[in-house]
């Protein structure tokens, strides 16, 4: 066995810890390509000082967040609630990314001795690659922070703003792909 084989568990974790966990339930975010084309808005999850929700975002108004989920229904949170937000918009899909980071660190068993060069480059090269991959659709706005609701409104179902016409009992979830 070569020396090198001792960096194999700490290569894995570092694989493994450096992806973002996608926001939302299972079957909520569609790849890129899939939802930029959707009418649905992202998926938010909100933190206040004792407690937290998530759901669709509806619109972002100066003061106020609209989210609409199933428990719930469309409630408006004041901004100025909110410590904490987390939203994603798309699924990154970066568990192929992760695979080939794998596949490739696993074939530099047959560099020898260049498996010392070779395995770390893998790692750290797959390891920020996918980290980056996995975070790309991930928007985080801190209490305070104005300019980050601009960007987040872009995500919403109404990026404008809610509509002074609509009728807010029809608004529906979006439904969940199995």
């Amino acid at each position: 066995m070569y020396a090198g084989n001792a960096w194999w568990p700490l290569g894995l974790i570092l694989l493994v810890s450096a992806c973002a966990g996608t926001p939302g339930p299972k079957g909520y975010l569609e790849p890129a390509d899939v939802a930029q084309r959707e009418a649905f808005g992202a998926w938010i999850g909100v933190r206040f000082v004792s407690t937290e929700m998530g759901g669709e975002l509806i619109a972002v108004h100066s003061d106020t967040m609209f989210v609409l989920n199933d428990s719930v229904g469309l409630e408006a949170v004041p901004l100025t609630s909110i410590t904490y937000a987390r939203l994603g918009w798309y699924n990154a899909q970066w568990g192929g990314l992760a695979a080939w980071t794998l596949l490739g660190s696993l074939s530099t068993i047959s560099h020898g001795v260049g498996l010392l060069v070779s395995f770390p480059v893998w790692v750290i090269g797959g390891s920020l690659a996918t980290s980056s991959v996995s975070r790309g659709p991930i928007v985080v706005v801190r209490q305070g922070d104005a300019e980050g609701w601009t960007l987040i409104a872009r995500y919403a179902r109404f990026p404008q703003g809610m509509p002074a016409d609509l009728d807010r009992t029809v608004l529906r979830p979006k439904p969940l792909r199995p």
